[in-house]
């Protein structure tokens, strides 16, 4: 199946920490159900705004030898280019993800991510030293989440719970080593015609032999999805890239 449409995001204005300015965008997604008369989907995903273009290929098997263990392989490439300076970061990167259901309600999963983050100056100050950093990112992940919502996308009722842990270390190919752990819990009690949702979250990332945690692993607030009438990402400490966040 083929699918596409437009959208619209937020970005930080030119030149400015504060405010925001709507960027229209393009998106489309190309899907095969079965391949080679398996049961296995294919596909391929692109996104394209003004600062930031992607492409993202993955492959899905919904058994593993007749057992119910999901299996999920993808690739992407994505570049950014940042709206205060003459940045750009290119990223690429695999993944290999296992998910099976232990219980009616619950599912954990399983996987191994690399990626690979080139950030350099596309026009660098002679007088000043020059940006070409590469950053190597691999980690193991395991997740856990309870679900009882009725519906995940119209939910009245129900209650989530999620707990993930990342580990990621030279000894699996990473350049940064940390730990990292995000545990989330939304719940959703129906009160005569209104659902009163509410949501906790509580995110903690450690860096590992000295090294100091990088800008990507960190926790970002504000927006519509935490703090409401702040800026997407604007909780917490700026510099002239933007949000600092913490760890």
């Amino acid at each position: 199946g083929l699918g596409y449409g437009f959208q619209v995001s937020e970005e930080r204005p030119e030149g400015e920490v504060e405010g925001r300015d709507l960027v229209p965008g393009f998106s489309a997604d190309l899907t095969r159900r079965t391949l080679f008369g398996k049961a296995l989907t294919t596909g391929a995903a692109l996104e394209y705004q003004r600062r930031e273009r992607g492409v993202r290929l993955f492959a899905n098997m919904p058994t593993l030898f007749g057992l119910p263990v999901e299996s999920l392989v993808s690739g992407h490439r994505q570049r950014e280019e940042f709206t205060t300076t003459r940045f750009v970061t290119d990223r690429m990167g695999v993944s290999w993800e296992q998910r099976m259901r232990i219980a009616p309600d619950l599912r954990v999963s399983y996987g191994y991510t690399f990626d690979r983050n080139h950030t350099f100056d596309t026009d660098p100050d002679p007088d000043l030293p020059s940006v070409d950093d590469v950053v190597k990112v691999a980690r193991l992940n395991a997740a856990t989440v309870f679900d009882t919502r009725d519906d995940p996308l119209d939910t009245v009722r129900g209650l989530l719970l999620s707990s993930s842990l990342d580990y990621s270390s030279d000894a699996i190919g990473s350049g940064v080593n940390f730990v990292s752990h995000l545990a989330q819990a939304y719940y959703f009690p129906p009160w005569r015609q209104v659902v009163l949702a509410s949501a906790a979250r509580l995110g903690t990332a450690v860096a590992l032999r000295g090294q100091t945690l990088i800008p990507s692993e960190r926790f970002f607030g504000g927006g519509s999805h935490t703090a409401r009438g702040l800026p997407e990402e604007g909780l917490g400490p700026k510099d002239f890239l933007g949000p600092v966040g913490g760890g």
